[in-house]
């Protein structure tokens, strides 16, 4: 037997969110180094507006930073000494269109901070000679 043709209607109710890409995922650094990381859209094969959304960095975790450097811009920028020695933060990404607000999406990165190992500098040359067994002070 062989049935009747049949037409079903589809309406699309939203268009896709894009995705988030940050790069680098992770961040291991030093408080005397800069962080850089690079968020953007990426669109699905669906024709989407891409004209205008809006980028936003927040922070999720972590000892505060000041929100000077989290800007609506692709990219979080991090100046060397903004970051606490031994802390650990993450930071979120949020991207949202202004014609949609159903079309968000955000992504995570995790900064690790280590402690810089500890150097000495002496004045006064590269070396110094003190005998066996004498005392002598170096000032911090």
């Amino acid at each position: 037997a062989v049935s009747d043709p049949a037409v079903l209607q589809v309406q699309r109710l939203a268009a896709a969110a894009p995705q988030v890409r940050l790069n680098p995922t992770s961040v291991e650094t030093t408080r005397e180094r800069a962080v850089l990381v690079r968020g953007e859209a990426v669109f699905s094969g669906c024709p989407v507006n891409q004209s205008s959304l809006a980028f936003q960095w927040t922070q999720v975790s972590g000892p505060p930073v000041s929100s000077t450097y989290l800007r609506p811009l692709g990219q979080l920028y991090l100046p060397a000494g903004s970051l606490a020695a031994g802390s650990a933060y993450t930071f979120s990404l949020r991207v949202s269109s202004d014609d949609d607000p159903l079309q968000v999406s955000w992504a995570t990165v995790a900064v690790s901070v280590a402690y810089q190992p500890l150097v000495a500098a002496v004045d006064g040359g590269a070396s110094r000679r003190v005998p066996a067994g004498a005392d002598w002070t170096l000032s911090a």
